[in-house]
């Protein structure tokens, strides 16, 4: 059937939604009561494509090992496929002061991201087993929620 024509004008975005209870959820969870929650429209400008990374950490050995790798890997990704934004995800604070980076963080395309990291429990997982790939990938839902939460705008 046609859609009405009041409905194909441009509509403001909305300002809330409501959650309720799934009717497949369990009889144990509880019911929400028309929970309502605020949506924040944001001030950042609206991009198309954002790209979440794995975090990321030792700057300085990655160059060592693969000089040039970081700056081909963001410049490829930017300039070549277009992303309008990449978040960075450093767990130690190396990437911060990298000359590349900072440069894209001004300009925007790189939204940078460390405070995750400190974040319980991770701080004791980090203390204890270090920055080793097994305890990075142990945040990686952590990483992925906030990526996609903010990338959402």
């Amino acid at each position: 059937c046609p859609v009405p024509t009041e409905m194909l004008t441009e509509a403001s975005p909305p300002v809330q939604v409501q959650l309720v209870r799934s009717p497949r959820a369990t009889l144990a969870m509880p019911m929400l009561g028309g929970l309502v929650v605020p949506l924040d429209s944001g001030t950042r400008p609206r991009v198309k494509t954002a790209m979440c990374m794995q975090q990321v950490w030792n700057f300085a050995e990655i160059e060592r090992s693969i000089p040039g790798h970081i700056e081909f890997w963001f410049r490829y990704h930017l300039q070549l496929l277009g992303i309008d934004e990449i978040y960075l995800y450093d767990i130690d604070g190396t990437f911060a002061d990298a000359p590349l980076i900072s440069e894209l963080r001004r300009q925007g395309r790189v939204i940078y991201e460390d405070a995750f990291s400190r974040a319980p429990p991770l701080p004791g997982i980090f203390a204890r087993y270090g920055m080793q790939t097994n305890t990075a990938h142990f945040a990686q839902t952590i990483v992925q929620h906030h990526c996609w939460q903010q990338a959402r705008h």
